[in-house]
């Protein structure tokens, strides 16, 4: 969950999903704030914290509650009865055989991820194990990762960029994964990339620009970037200038952009590493192997805009969420299919088709509301079964 919601926000979203396990810190970080406790939050979760049951009138689903002592001992929950020790679940599991077959397929549900509620309220995305790892798997390899690459990672494990961008790619490829602080900390974020040897960081612009300001009034030296070559920079569009500076400064002559949304799990489409830096400027890269794209006439999704024509996004393939859990109402509202029966995933985005390449493939640009991308051929959008 994003630790940023307030109490109500975080009850509202385990009811919605009728939660029978939470694991809880004894303390929430944040960036550039003090650790909250969360004894408030289960103050108003649990009905009676002395009692041996869970009972509780907010989330009558609930049957669990794990309580994880990140604070140094410096929280107190021993009172709280039903609470369960994370170091106790560890020490009950212990070496042993793995869990039986589980009968689990790969379109089952694996991560339910609220959205950042950007155009309205958060919404419960359902990726599936297929979304997810051949989406990460595919980042991973437009980055060439490898073994041997150590990945810093500040963005946060909620969102999809830490959990799928981050940890998916890497697990894909044999890479390392670094996670410099429970919160994103600018300070931890260079240690760790100095310390680690990282080839790798993520981040979205306003993390690089304050990781930037560290080494401008002389809190880090500007030394221990020389293994860095790639990363990630996505969530908004990277101006040229501190494109220029992540190249010099950082290193990061490799870095890739990504564009997406937590309904595609997320990536839609990504520069690659040797694409020139006009164009990881201009554009967002082309799209992912076995993804579909369209712009369509917000009015009508059955007429494909023009070169020159303003309409909305349409995203099709593997990557396309199951649906938003609980919501058949909002899924249907975005999750529409074509007349040959495909299936498509709209996003109330505005974008322009400028112009048409003559030899590669169309470049799309910006339009005064919308994001830009150059999409590759792609002949099918059938994911692989990884």
């Amino acid at each position: 969950m994003n630790p940023a919601f307030n109490a109500q926000q975080f009850i509202a979203a385990l009811s919605h999903l009728e939660a029978s396990h939470l694991i809880i810190g004894t303390e929430t970080n944040l960036p550039r704030k003090p650790p909250r406790s969360n004894i408030p939050l289960l103050q108003q979760i649990l009905s009676d914290p002395h009692s041996l049951q869970i009972e509780s009138e907010a989330l009558p689903s609930l049957e669990q509650v794990v309580i994880v002592d990140n604070s140094n001992g410096c929280i107190d929950t021993s009172s709280w009865k039903p609470l369960i020790k994370y170091s106790s679940v560890l020490e009950d599991g212990g070496p042993g055989d793995s869990l039986p077959k589980q009968s689990l397929l790969a379109n089952d549900v694996v991560n339910i991820q609220f959205t950042s509620g950007t155009t309205s309220a958060p919404k419960a995305a359902c990726l599936s194990h297929r979304s997810i790892l051949n989406n990460g798997k595919s980042i991973g390899d437009r980055m060439l990762l490898t073994e041997r690459d150590i990945v810093c990672c500040p963005p946060p494990l909620f969102h999809c960029f830490g959990c799928i961008l981050g940890y998916m790619a890497t697990a894909t490829h044999g890479s390392a994964i670094v996670f410099p602080a429970e919160a994103f900390d600018p300070y931890a974020t260079l240690k760790s990339v100095q310390e680690e040897k990282c080839t790798a960081l993520y981040g979205v612009p306003t993390m690089f620009i304050a990781e930037f300001e560290l080494l401008q009034n002389g809190t880090m030296p500007y030394t221990g970037f020389e293994h860095l070559r790639t990363g990630i920079a996505a969530g908004s569009s990277v101006p040229a200038e501190l494109m220029r500076k992540l190249h010099k400064i950082f290193n990061l002559t490799e870095l890739t952009i990504c564009y997406g949304m937590t309904e595609t799990s997320p990536v839609s489409a990504m520069t690659t590493t040797d694409d020139p830096i006009e164009k990881r400027i201009d554009s967002v890269g082309r799209l992912m192997p076995h993804v579909e794209a369209k712009i369509v006439d917000p009015a009508d999704h059955s007429r494909i805009m023009p070169i020159g024509g303003r309409g909305e996004v349409a995203v099709n393939g593997y990557c396309v969420m199951k649906e938003y859990w609980g919501s058949p109402e909002r899924t249907a509202e975005v999750i529409l299919p074509d007349d040959s029966g495909k299936i498509w995933m709209h996003v109330s985005l505005t974008i322009i088709l400028i112009r048409q390449q003559a030899h590669t493939f169309p470049d799309w640009r910006r339009g005064r509301n919308g994001r830009r991308w150059i999409p590759q051929n792609n002949r099918s959008n059938q994911g692989s079964d990884h």
